[in-house]
């Protein structure tokens, strides 16, 4: 029986065909699957690293900072006159005196020459005694004092303060010369007080220093007549 080999080969070739169609639609599949797992996978590691404050970028090195070099002085070569440690090395004390102006140009000129910075410290202390009478509420009254007291040879001005009106008899440099002038107007029968007069005195404190500074600073002190004392802290 004869054989249709046209019809048979168009079926076996369907066939094929449809088998071609099928395998490139499982690859497509495969391929399509396998590019959604790499994907959510990437996006889980991502998404993991940044959930537990894990930055994906790469870390970069903290550039260390730059040495500060300071420069030296003829008193010290090496860098700026002071040495380490509290109560080690050389003071040196200049004052007290009241005149702060010429204080603070050596200050300046110790800074400028030799790099190394003082310290000024303030007192007060009492220079003088004041005499003082009153207060009274009116100036008439205080005038009429005065001219009662001066007849005894106690001169004295008023002087208009917070609280009233004041005879003052002067500033003295005795205490026990103000104490005298005191008791004679209380022997008339006023009240007297005498009163500490109080001026600022400054001294300038420089260390701690070494050795080979405070012979250089010393021997620019005395040049200048600066009055000072090196005081040892060690």
């Amino acid at each position: 029986m004869p054989v249709n080999t046209t019809e048979q080969g168009s079926h076996f070739g369907g066939q094929s065909s449809w088998a071609s169609l099928g395998w490139a639609a499982l690859a497509a599949a495969l391929l399509a699957g396998g590019a959604w797992a790499w994907a959510t996978t990437s996006r889980a590691l991502t998404g993991g690293a940044a959930e537990a404050g894990v930055s994906t970028k790469p870390a970069q090195r903290t550039p260390a900072p730059a040495e500060r070099r300071v420069a030296g002085s003829p008193a010290c070569p090496e860098g700026p006159c002071s040495t380490r440690g509290p109560g080690a090395g050389y003071w040196i004390r200049l004052g007290p005196t009241r005149d702060l102006k010429t204080l603070s140009r050596t200050a300046g000129r110790l800074s400028e020459r030799y790099g190394i910075l003082g310290r000024v410290q303030t007192t007060w202390a009492v220079a003088a005694y004041r005499v003082v009478s009153g207060p009274v509420r009116l100036r008439k009254a205080a005038e009429e004092r005065r001219r009662v007291l001066a007849v005894s040879g106690l001169a004295a001005e008023v002087r208009e303060q917070a609280d009233g009106y004041v005879l003052d008899f002067g500033v003295f440099q005795d205490a026990a010369a103000a104490e005298s002038v005191a008791r004679a107007v209380r022997s008339r029968g006023y009240g007297t007080s005498v009163e500490p007069v109080r001026t600022p005195a400054y001294a300038l404190t420089v260390g701690p220093l070494p050795e080979r500074a405070v012979l250089a600073v010393a021997r620019t002190l005395r040049e200048a007549g600066a009055e000072f004392t090196v005081v040892s802290g060690r």
